[in-house]
């Protein structure tokens, strides 16, 4: 029961584990406090408290690994034509496709010469949301091929030879 009353108190004053554990159990030090807190948020009883919260939020947020995957791809493969009217006008926002919009991080509106309206979108990095996409799919994971055959009874040899080899005494530079 105090394990959970702990990991409530540690969500609720921004991840402190030493005041959450202070609030929990008053009686403790401080200085037992700030070695405790983090050791019982450790415990598997405290993870598992955790994961659940955790799991719960996700859920109740509709937060999965399919659609923050497909909120980066909208990122990675908006086409910024389809803010622009044929004309070459910026769309107002309710008129512009969803996927589209989704990439949009900003839009500023100022007054411009003669009474037009200037309009500045900023739409999000393109190629940081394809690296997250590659990433995802281990498109660049760093590969190193080892070609030939070692044994077993090589690879003891070569350490032993190692050991040997940094156990003998080192000529001194400077007498």
């Amino acid at each position: 029961m105090r394990k959970m009353a702990f990991v409530a108190e540690y969500l609720a004053n921004g991840y402190d584990a030493k005041a959450a554990y202070m609030s929990v159990f008053p009686r403790a030090s401080a200085r037992s406090a700030m070695t405790t807190g983090p050791a019982l948020l450790k415990s598997d009883a405290c993870q598992d408290i955790l994961n659940q919260v955790r799991s719960n939020v996700m859920e109740k947020m509709e937060i999965s690994e399919e659609r923050i995957l497909q909120e980066i791809a909208c990122l990675a493969f908006v086409d910024l034509t389809t803010l622009y009217t044929d004309a070459g006008e910026l769309l107002p926002i309710s008129e512009m496709p969803e996927h589209a919009r989704r990439a949009i991080s900003g839009l500023e509106t100022s007054d411009g010469p003669l009474g037009t309206t200037l309009r500045k979108l900023k739409v999000e990095s393109k190629r940081g949301a394809l690296e997250l996409l590659g990433k995802n799919l281990k498109m660049f994971t760093d590969r190193t091929e080892i070609s030939g055959e070692m044994t077993l009874a090589q690879c003891v040899a070569d350490l032993d030879k190692r050991k040997a080899k940094e156990s003998e005494p080192q000529d001194e530079m400077f007498e």
